[in-house]
Protein backbone atom coordinates (compact mmCIF):
# COMPACT_ATOMS: atom_id res chain seq x y z
CA UNK A 1 0.00 0.00 0.00
CA UNK A 2 1.51 2.96 -1.31
CA UNK A 3 0.45 5.27 2.09
CA UNK A 4 2.09 2.97 4.22
CA UNK A 5 5.50 2.91 1.90
CA UNK A 6 5.47 7.06 1.34
CA UNK A 7 5.27 7.62 4.91
CA UNK A 8 6.85 7.63 7.64
CA UNK A 9 4.68 6.23 10.06
CA UNK A 10 1.04 5.10 9.95
CA UNK A 11 -1.14 6.02 12.97
CA UNK A 12 -4.34 3.89 13.02
CA UNK A 13 -7.39 4.94 14.80
CA UNK A 14 -10.03 2.43 15.59
CA UNK A 15 -12.49 1.35 17.91
CA UNK A 16 -12.08 -2.05 17.97
CA UNK A 17 -11.63 -5.41 16.41
CA UNK A 18 -9.34 -4.47 13.12
CA UNK A 19 -11.54 -5.42 9.78
CA UNK A 20 -11.00 -4.46 5.83
CA UNK A 21 -8.73 -1.57 4.96
CA UNK A 22 -8.12 -0.74 8.22
CA UNK A 23 -6.38 -4.28 8.82
CA UNK A 24 -4.73 -4.41 5.73
CA UNK A 25 -2.90 -1.37 6.31
CA UNK A 26 -1.58 -2.81 9.79
CA UNK A 27 -0.37 -6.15 7.79
CA UNK A 28 1.34 -4.01 5.04
CA UNK A 29 3.25 -1.46 7.77
CA UNK A 30 4.03 -5.16 9.66
CA UNK A 31 5.02 -6.21 6.67
CA UNK A 32 7.31 -3.46 5.65
CA UNK A 33 8.66 -2.99 8.90
CA UNK A 34 7.15 0.53 8.91
CA UNK A 35 6.59 1.91 12.45
CA UNK A 36 2.91 2.15 13.46
CA UNK A 37 0.99 2.78 16.12
CA UNK A 38 -2.36 1.45 16.61
CA UNK A 39 -4.34 3.73 18.89
CA UNK A 40 -8.01 2.65 20.35
CA UNK A 41 -10.31 5.98 20.38
CA UNK A 42 -12.93 4.38 22.87
CA UNK A 43 -12.42 6.10 26.08
CA UNK A 44 -10.23 8.87 25.98
CA UNK A 45 -7.12 8.33 24.58
CA UNK A 46 -3.80 10.13 26.24
CA UNK A 47 -2.09 12.39 23.26
CA UNK A 48 1.49 12.46 25.08
CA UNK A 49 2.42 8.64 24.01
CA UNK A 50 1.67 9.52 20.39
CA UNK A 51 3.81 12.83 20.70
CA UNK A 52 6.53 10.14 22.12
CA UNK A 53 5.84 7.89 18.89
CA UNK A 54 6.05 10.54 16.22
CA UNK A 55 9.30 11.59 18.15
CA UNK A 56 11.06 8.60 18.82
CA UNK A 57 10.63 7.32 15.23
CA UNK A 58 11.35 10.71 13.60
CA UNK A 59 7.88 10.86 11.94
CA UNK A 60 7.59 13.99 9.53
CA UNK A 61 5.31 12.19 6.95
CA UNK A 62 2.39 10.75 8.81
CA UNK A 63 -0.24 8.45 7.47
CA UNK A 64 -3.00 8.09 9.48
CA UNK A 65 -5.83 5.13 8.83
CA UNK A 66 -9.09 4.04 10.35
CA UNK A 67 -12.23 2.58 9.06
CA UNK A 68 -14.52 4.67 7.31
CA UNK A 69 -17.70 6.73 8.56
CA UNK A 70 -20.03 4.53 6.37
CA UNK A 71 -19.02 1.20 8.58
CA UNK A 72 -18.25 3.10 11.94
CA UNK A 73 -20.94 5.97 12.22
CA UNK A 74 -19.51 9.08 14.22
CA UNK A 75 -16.05 7.33 14.02
CA UNK A 76 -15.00 10.45 11.36
CA UNK A 77 -16.27 13.16 14.19
CA UNK A 78 -14.24 11.06 17.07
CA UNK A 79 -11.17 10.81 15.06
CA UNK A 80 -10.97 14.85 14.02
CA UNK A 81 -11.74 15.87 17.71
CA UNK A 82 -8.65 13.77 18.90
CA UNK A 83 -6.42 14.53 15.91
CA UNK A 84 -7.68 18.57 16.32
CA UNK A 85 -6.05 18.00 19.93
CA UNK A 86 -3.17 16.12 18.68
CA UNK A 87 -2.24 18.82 16.00
CA UNK A 88 -2.75 22.00 18.14
CA UNK A 89 0.22 20.03 20.81
CA UNK A 90 2.47 19.31 18.62
CA UNK A 91 1.79 23.17 17.14
CA UNK A 92 2.15 24.81 20.78
CA UNK A 93 5.70 22.37 21.24
CA UNK A 94 7.30 23.83 17.70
Amino acid sequence: MANVRDSDGTLLLVRGRLKGGTRLTLQCAEKTGRPYLLLLLSGRPDIVPVVQWLRNNAITVLNIAGPRESSEPGIYAEARFWLDNLFELLKRET
